[in-house]
Parts: C-alpha cells; sequence; structure tokens
C-alpha cells in the first residue's frame, strides 16, 4: 500500500534521468560537471539490453540527495564517496 501522495512510477528514460540530475542542480546553482549523467546512466545499466535494476533508482536518488546535502559541485569523483 502506497502512503497519501506516493506516485509509482515506471523506468525513466535516458533523457528523464539526464533532468533529474542536472535540471534541480542547476535550479539551486550549483554546477554538475558534463559526463557526470553518461557516467551515471552507465552505473545504472542503461544501455544494456534490460535497462537497469528497478532498485538502482532509489540509490541513485540517494546519492544524489547525500551530494546535495553537501552543496557543492557535483563530479565523478563524488560517486565513490
Amino acid at each position: 500500500m502506497l502512503a497519501a501522495g506516493h506516485l509509482v512510477l515506471g523506468p525513466l528514460s535516458a533523457a528523464a534521468i539526464r533532468r533529474a540530475v542536472v535540471e534541480p542542480a542547476e535550479h539551486a546553482g550549483l554546477s554538475v560537471e558534463p559526463a557526470l549523467p553518461d557516467h551515471l546512466l552507465h552505473d545504472l545499466g542503461e544501455g544494456h539490453q534490460d535497462g537497469y535494476e528497478p532498485g538502482a533508482l532509489p540509490l541513485l536518488a540517494h546519492a544524489l540527495r547525500t551530494t546535495w546535502d553537501r552543496r557543492g559541485p557535483i563530479s565523478r569523483s563524488d560517486r565513490r564517496r
């Protein structure tokens, strides 16, 4: 059962994931290293025959939220932290 206000979403396209990474950061005045969205898509498994694992998006959301909380430039090296 879902809590009020929660929505079940299907898989996001590569373009939607790029926007989900870049647009909130830019709106907050932060910069995103240009290659980062492609690296994140690769890490999610985008481009493979079956796409990415269903549980990958919550992990990506957590990583981006942690980076957001630090309020600094977002780069590929942040993925390793």
